[in-house]
C-alpha cells in the first residue's frame, strides 16, 4: 500500500479520506487508478473520480487520463483540462 496524497495514510485508493475533496483516499500506485484502486486503463468510467474517469499513471508517453500515447497538450475528451497530461 502507498500513502494517500491528502492526508498521508498508508491506506488503499478509494477509502474514506476526510481531507481529500472527493472525499476518498487518492493513492499513486503505478498502473492502478488513483481513486478506486483498481487496474485498469486510464479513462474507463470510474464512480470516486471527480471527472468520472480512471486516471493511472503508465508511464511518460501515456495520458493518465485516456492512456493513449500522445504528446502533452494535444486534445482529450476525458481530461478536466481537455488536453492530454503524460504520466511520470
Amino acid at each position: 500500500m502507498a500513502k494517500c496524497k491528502y492526508c498521508g495514510l498508508t491506506a488503499t485508493a478509494g477509502g474514506l479520506c476526510s481531507k481529500s475533496p472527493t472525499k476518498h483516499h487518492v493513492v499513486e500506485i503505478p498502473g492502478k487508478c488513483i481513486y478506486c484502486g483498481m487496474t485498469a486503463t486510464a479513462g474507463g468510467s470510474c464512480s470516486k473520480s471527480p471527472h468520472k474517469f480512471h486516471e493511472v499513471d503508465a508511464g511518460p508517453k501515456k495520458c493518465i487520463y485516456c492512456s493513449m500515447v500522445a504528446s502533452a497538450g494535444g486534445n482529450c475528451s476525458k481530461s478536466p483540462s481537455r488536453g492530454h497530461v503524460l504520466g511520470r
